[in-house]
Protein backbone atom coordinates (compact mmCIF):
# COMPACT_ATOMS: atom_id res chain seq x y z
CA UNK A 1 0.00 0.00 0.00
CA UNK A 2 2.59 2.59 0.91
CA UNK A 3 4.77 2.14 -2.35
CA UNK A 4 2.22 3.06 -4.42
CA UNK A 5 3.23 6.22 -6.96
CA UNK A 6 1.52 9.30 -6.53
CA UNK A 7 0.06 9.83 -9.87
CA UNK A 8 -0.53 13.57 -9.43
CA UNK A 9 3.71 13.94 -9.53
CA UNK A 10 4.02 11.82 -12.30
CA UNK A 11 1.17 12.91 -14.61
CA UNK A 12 3.00 16.51 -14.00
CA UNK A 13 6.19 15.49 -15.50
CA UNK A 14 4.77 13.86 -18.43
CA UNK A 15 2.34 16.66 -18.95
CA UNK A 16 5.45 19.35 -18.91
CA UNK A 17 6.90 18.14 -21.90
CA UNK A 18 5.28 18.10 -25.69
CA UNK A 19 3.57 14.91 -26.23
CA UNK A 20 0.91 13.89 -29.36
CA UNK A 21 -1.39 11.73 -28.56
CA UNK A 22 -3.00 9.65 -31.62
CA UNK A 23 -5.82 7.04 -31.59
CA UNK A 24 -5.62 6.34 -35.81
CA UNK A 25 -3.20 3.84 -37.00
CA UNK A 26 -3.06 4.24 -40.52
CA UNK A 27 0.27 6.70 -40.21
CA UNK A 28 1.95 4.75 -37.85
CA UNK A 29 5.56 3.71 -39.18
CA UNK A 30 5.10 -0.17 -38.45
CA UNK A 31 9.01 -0.70 -38.49
CA UNK A 32 9.24 2.09 -35.90
CA UNK A 33 6.66 0.44 -33.48
CA UNK A 34 8.29 -3.10 -34.30
CA UNK A 35 11.45 -1.16 -32.78
CA UNK A 36 9.77 0.32 -29.97
CA UNK A 37 8.66 -3.28 -28.99
CA UNK A 38 12.58 -4.47 -28.84
CA UNK A 39 13.79 -1.87 -27.20
CA UNK A 40 10.85 -1.34 -24.37
CA UNK A 41 11.44 -4.38 -23.70
CA UNK A 42 7.97 -6.09 -25.19
CA UNK A 43 9.99 -8.67 -27.61
CA UNK A 44 10.82 -9.24 -31.12
CA UNK A 45 7.55 -8.37 -33.42
CA UNK A 46 7.28 -8.35 -37.18
CA UNK A 47 6.00 -4.80 -38.06
CA UNK A 48 3.80 -7.06 -40.27
CA UNK A 49 2.41 -8.62 -36.91
CA UNK A 50 2.21 -5.46 -35.22
CA UNK A 51 -0.18 -4.14 -38.07
CA UNK A 52 -2.60 -7.20 -37.89
CA UNK A 53 -2.35 -6.80 -33.94
CA UNK A 54 -3.30 -3.04 -33.83
CA UNK A 55 -5.95 -3.25 -36.75
CA UNK A 56 -7.53 -6.16 -34.96
CA UNK A 57 -7.59 -4.05 -31.77
CA UNK A 58 -10.55 -2.11 -31.22
CA UNK A 59 -8.84 0.95 -29.06
CA UNK A 60 -5.18 2.43 -29.66
CA UNK A 61 -3.17 5.04 -28.99
CA UNK A 62 0.16 5.93 -30.20
CA UNK A 63 2.22 8.62 -28.47
CA UNK A 64 4.92 11.11 -30.09
CA UNK A 65 7.63 13.60 -28.93
CA UNK A 66 9.13 15.66 -31.87
CA UNK A 67 7.41 13.50 -34.49
CA UNK A 68 9.02 10.21 -32.81
CA UNK A 69 7.25 7.60 -31.87
CA UNK A 70 7.84 7.11 -28.05
CA UNK A 71 4.60 4.63 -26.95
CA UNK A 72 1.74 2.75 -27.85
CA UNK A 73 -0.77 1.14 -26.12
CA UNK A 74 -3.87 -0.80 -26.86
CA UNK A 75 -6.95 -2.85 -25.84
CA UNK A 76 -9.10 -6.20 -27.20
CA UNK A 77 -12.16 -5.95 -27.44
CA UNK A 78 -15.99 -6.94 -28.44
CA UNK A 79 -17.44 -3.87 -29.24
CA UNK A 80 -20.04 -4.23 -26.52
CA UNK A 81 -19.48 -5.65 -23.87
CA UNK A 82 -15.69 -6.05 -22.78
CA UNK A 83 -12.34 -5.38 -23.40
CA UNK A 84 -8.52 -5.40 -21.83
CA UNK A 85 -5.58 -3.78 -22.33
CA UNK A 86 -3.11 -6.23 -23.79
CA UNK A 87 0.33 -4.25 -23.77
CA UNK A 88 1.71 -0.94 -23.40
CA UNK A 89 5.10 0.19 -24.79
CA UNK A 90 7.10 2.85 -23.88
CA UNK A 91 10.36 3.82 -25.40
CA UNK A 92 13.36 3.09 -22.32
CA UNK A 93 14.57 7.38 -22.32
CA UNK A 94 10.68 7.84 -21.84
CA UNK A 95 10.27 5.28 -19.13
CA UNK A 96 9.96 6.54 -15.51
CA UNK A 97 7.65 9.69 -16.32
CA UNK A 98 4.53 8.60 -16.32
CA UNK A 99 4.05 8.32 -20.08
CA UNK A 100 2.53 4.20 -19.72
CA UNK A 101 0.10 5.17 -17.07
CA UNK A 102 -1.25 7.91 -18.99
CA UNK A 103 -1.21 6.39 -22.23
CA UNK A 104 -3.40 3.38 -19.82
CA UNK A 105 -5.67 6.28 -18.65
CA UNK A 106 -6.29 7.55 -22.42
CA UNK A 107 -7.02 4.09 -23.96
CA UNK A 108 -9.24 3.34 -20.92
CA UNK A 109 -11.12 6.55 -20.84
CA UNK A 110 -11.81 5.65 -24.90
CA UNK A 111 -13.09 2.16 -23.64
CA UNK A 112 -15.37 3.39 -20.80
CA UNK A 113 -16.92 5.97 -23.55
CA UNK A 114 -17.66 3.62 -25.21
CA UNK A 115 -18.34 -0.38 -23.49
CA UNK A 116 -19.43 -1.15 -20.38
CA UNK A 117 -16.51 -3.54 -18.86
CA UNK A 118 -12.34 -3.31 -19.31
CA UNK A 119 -10.02 -5.80 -17.72
CA UNK A 120 -6.59 -5.12 -17.06
CA UNK A 121 -4.39 -8.10 -17.81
Amino acid sequence: MGNEPNLNVIFHKVNTMDFSWVYDHNKVNWGELSELYRIAPLGEKSPEDLTTAFSNSKFKCFVYSNNMLVGAGRALADGADCSYICDVAVHPEYQGLGLGKKNHCKVGGAIRRAQKNYFIR
